[in-house]
């Protein structure tokens, strides 16, 4: 219905227009404001068009679909993952608790020091840092093993 607004208002100023040519008792200030007037439609008329970007074709109805039925499928594989894989975690989790409190418990250590130790341990496994390392991580064959790796999996 907008798209035979839009095409009247170009015949319109098509068609007034070319009266405006035609018209033998013309006077310079009528042809002005009626040159005016067909500008103002005109503008009028390519912000009218502006909407008719907001049409979906063929093309651009399928990509949204497609994105649509893509979000939904990793939604869907989020929550099966999650249901999955939740049980489990809250298992293990209870497990380490149990063996932190039986550790803390032993040797008498307090848990907060005990959880403040196994941070900084995990920084330093981290950080390359191993305890029963026979060589250094980035020693020279370590970092040629470390680059041919890199150039074999992104170069092409």
């Amino acid at each position: 219905m907008r798209c035979s607004g839009i095409q009247r208002v170009t015949t319109t100023c098509r068609d007034s227009s070319s009266a405006l040519l035609r018209s033998p008792n013309l006077k310079i200030q009528d042809f002005i404001e009626d040159r005016e007037r067909i500008i103002f439609s005109r503008t009028h008329l390519q912000r009218l068009q502006g909407c008719r970007s907001l049409h979906l074709n063929e093309d651009n109805g399928r990509f949204v679909l497609l994105a649509f039925l893509i979000l939904v499928y990793l939604l869907c594989g989020a929550a099966v993952f999650s249901a999955i894989e939740r049980p489990s975690e809250l298992s293990a989790h209870g497990r380490w608790n149990g063996t932190l409190l039986n550790f803390s418990e032993t040797f008498n250590i307090s848990l907060p020091e005990l959880n403040s130790f196994l941070r900084e341990y995990e920084a330093a496994i981290a950080a390359g840092i191993r305890a029963d390392a026979l060589r250094p991580r980035w020693d020279f064959t370590g970092a040629f093993y470390f680059v041919g790796t890199v150039v074999s999996t992104i170069g092409g």
